[in-house]
């Protein structure tokens, strides 16, 4: 049950990271995320070559890497743990798949 606690917990501190984080920053900057998603969605199609291809990138960003082609280069900065759990909120956040009905 202590297992279950904390993963809800940890799960939570992770969105509040994403909204706080990225979503301010992106709003700040004027990139939609929910744009950034389909192209890499439209490019990669899966969820798991789609969640790389943007780790590839945010962990190591440059201009060849770069599929959304109106922002400019930045470097994000998080560590790759951090990365994965913000991607997969990321992931579910913007995912229409199993959601229309």
């Amino acid at each position: 049950m202590a297992k279950v606690i904390l993963f809800v917990f940890a799960l939570f501190c992770y969105a509040q990271n994403f909204d706080t984080a990225c979503m301010q920053c992106h709003q700040r900057r004027g990139i939609d995320l929910k744009k950034i998603y389909f192209d890499y969605l439209l490019e990669y199609s899966s969820r798991r070559a789609t969640i790389q291809a943007m780790k590839n990138y945010l962990l190591a960003p440059s201009i060849s890497k770069q599929l959304y082609k109106k922002a400019k280069v930045y470097k994000h900065q998080f560590d790759p743990k951090t990365l994965d759990k913000l991607l997969a909120l990321y992931w579910d956040r913007y995912t229409v798949i199993g959601k229309i009905q």
